[in-house]
Order: structure tokens, then C-alpha cells, then sequence
């Protein structure tokens, strides 16, 4: 009798031990999951408020959604010999952008020489790119022109994301989006400017 009780015993030390040891692995597991790293706490779904950190990282150059309206207009028209001759002297057009204050008034502000001389050859480049594409057979000029013309766009794009200007909201740093509005609006005027001197020549 004595040594039932004690088979009993020893079985139910034997239970809990296993249940124990059980019980730690998953607590261990819970902690330890992805390079033995503790899992963040879970997080409120409650985030109306801003905590102090969040303040704190939040720089001058949040975008709060407002891009700015970019326009233009060319410049007097120049004539020369010739058509290329003519394209290649055309002054760069003037730029503004325009974007609305607090009160929704529209405010204008012209593009600055600096950034005129991060795009000019640009410009430059996009008119005799469409002298090319449009008037001459030369497949070669063609291949070059095209080439340069996009070099020279992807290049302005770069310069023009790391220029800090004074922008609307304490900005200082064009978005991606509005540097491709600009050099679009550039090429329309490029464009126009080249029907305008084809026009003349008859070409």
C-alpha cells in the first residue's frame, strides 16, 4: 500500500515537472522570437494624440501636402541665320511658381538664377533635341541628341532635389513631384519656342 502511494507520488511530482518546464519554453519563445530580440510592445490603436518624440523628430521640411503650381512664359523671341542657329540662342523663358498663404491668397514668387542655372541645359539640350527629331535624317545626331537631352534632364533632377531654397511652410527642399512639373513646363516652352522658329524658317 505504502509503495502505491509512493508511485503516485512520484508520478504527480513527475506531471508538474513537465508541466513547468512546458510553461518556460513558452514564455521563452514569447521573448526570444527573430534574433533573440524581445518583441516591441503592442501598440494602442488610439493615436490621436502626438507623443513628445514624434515632435521632436518632426523637421522644417514636413510636406503638408500643398505642391506648388508651377508657370511660365518665353521669352522675346530671337531670329538668327538660321533655325538651329536661332534655337541654340533662345533666352531661357521666366519661371514662376505660385502656391496659396494662410488667409487662401495666391502668392507668386519667381524662380530663382540658381535653380535657371541648374535647368538651362536643359532647355538647351530639349530644343536641339527637336531639331533633330523633326528635321534632320541624321540617325546618329538623332541617337546624341536624344541621349543628351535625357542625361541632361536626369541630372538637373538630382541637383534640384538636393537644393535648399526657401519654399512655402518653412520648406526647403522641392518634392520629387514638383521637379518633374517644372522640367515638364520647361519642355512645353521648349517646345512651343521650336513650332514658333520652324514656323518662320518654314521647316
Amino acid at each position: 500500500m505504502n509503495f502505491s502511494k509512493f508511485l503516485l507520488l512520484l508520478l504527480f511530482v513527475v506531471c508538474v515537472s513537465i508541466a513547468c518546464v512546458t510553461e518556460t519554453k513558452k514564455v521563452e519563445k514569447a521573448e526570444n522570437y527573430g534574433n533573440d530580440t524581445k518583441p516591441n510592445p503592442p501598440i494602442s490603436k488610439k493615436t490621436t494624440g502626438t507623443s513628445k518624440g514624434a515632435k521632436e523628430t518632426t523637421t522644417s521640411n514636413s510636406f503638408d501636402g500643398q505642391e506648388l503650381v508651377f508657370k511660365g512664359e518665353n521669352a522675346e523671341i530671337k531670329i538668327e541665320d538660321d533655325l538651329k542657329t536661332s534655337l541654340e540662342n533662345q533666352n531661357h523663358p521666366k519661371l514662376w511658381f505660385e502656391y496659396k498663404d494662410e488667409k487662401e491668397n495666391i502668392v507668386k514668387k519667381e524662380i530663382s538664377n540658381e535653380i535657371i542655372e541648374i535647368i538651362e541645359n536643359k532647355w538647351k539640350s530639349h530644343l536641339i533635341y527637336l531639331y533633330h527629331t523633326n528635321i534632320t535624317d541624321n540617325k546618329d545626331a538623332i541617337y546624341e541628341s536624344t541621349f543628351g537631352n535625357s542625361m541632361e534632364g536626369e541630372a538637373s533632377s538630382k541637383k534640384l532635389e538636393k537644393l535648399e531654397i526657401e519654399l512655402p511652410k518653412k520648406r526647403t527642399n522641392f518634392t520629387k513631384d514638383e521637379i518633374k512639373t517644372l522640367i515638364a513646363l520647361q519642355e512645353k516652352l521648349a517646345t512651343e519656342r521650336f513650332e514658333e522658329l520652324a514656323k518662320h524658317f518654314n521647316q
